[in-house]
C-alpha cells in the first residue's frame, strides 16, 4: 500500500523509467544500472528498543529509497521499518521481489554485499582478514560510491527539512505521510533544477 501512495504522489515508478530497450536476444548479457539504493534513519520519540539501531545509536524509524542516476528522482521509498532492522533486511521484504529489467542491476553499499542478490545488485567488494583489496578492486569500490552518491544527496536534501532532523513525537502514520510528502517536494525541486540545466 504504501508503494502503491508514493507512485501515486510522484507520478513516476519503475516501469516509467526510459531507456532503450535491451530486452532482445542480443543484449540480454548485458548488465546496466540506472538506479542506486540505501536506507536512512530519522530520529523517533518512544522508550521500544526495537527503535534503536546499534549503529545510529538512537531510536530511529528506516527508510529505503531507490534513486535515479541520471536526475536523482527518487522512483521507489519503503518505510517506515524499525530503526533495528538491518539493511538487507528490509530489502529483503520490499525490493528483492521488484521486477527489474533484463541485465539491469541496482547500485548499493557493502550493507547489502550477499551473494543471494548478486544477480540484482552491484555492491563495493569487502576486503577479507587475509587478504588486501588490489588496485582494480579499490578502482572498482570508487565506481560504485561514485555512482551510488546520488542517493545519499537525496537523502541530504530530505533532512533539511526541520520537522525530520527533531525527535518525531507524533504517530509512525503521520511520520511516513510527512517523508512521503517531503520526498515528493525533493523531487519537484530537483526536477525544476533539473529543467534549467
Amino acid at each position: 500500500m504504501i508503494i502503491i501512495i508514493f507512485s501515486f504522489i510522484l507520478k513516476i515508478n519503475l516501469e516509467e523509467r526510459k531507456v532503450q530497450d535491451l530486452t532482445k536476444d542480443s543484449d540480454r548479457n548485458v548488465n546496466f544500472a540506472l538506479t542506486a539504493l540505501d536506507t536512512t534513519v530519522f530520529p523517533f520519540r518512544t522508550t521500544d528498543d526495537q527503535f534503536y539501531s546499534i549503529k545510529h545509536s538512537k531510536r530511529c524509524l528506516k527508510y529505503e529509497a531507490i534513486v535515479t542516476l541520471d536526475k536523482g528522482t527518487c522512483c521507489f521509498l519503503s518505510g517506515p521499518h524499525t530503526g533495528s532492522e538491518h539493511d538487507l533486511a528490509v530489502y529483503r521484504k520490499k525490493v528483492a521481489h521488484l521486477e527489474l529489467l533484463p541485465g539491469e542491476k541496482i547500485f548499493a553499499d557493502k550493507g547489502y554485499c550477499c551473494a543471494e542478490f548478486s544477480n540484482k545488485l552491484i555492491t563495493p567488494i569487502k576486503k577479507s582478514h587475509q587478504t588486501m583489496l588490489t588496485n582494480e578492486e579499490h578502482c572498482f569500490n570508487n565506481w560504485v560510491s561514485s555512482n551510488r552518491i546520488i542517493v545519499e544527496n537525496f537523502f541530504k536534501d530530505l533532512k533539511i527539512f526541520e520537522i525530520l532532523k527533531k525527535d518525531w513525537r507524533s504517530s509512525i502514520d503521520k511520520h511516513m505521510k510527512m517523508v512521503f510528502f517531503l520526498s515528493w517536494v525533493v523531487n519537484e525541486e530537483n526536477k525544476r533544477i533539473n529543467n534549467e540545466l
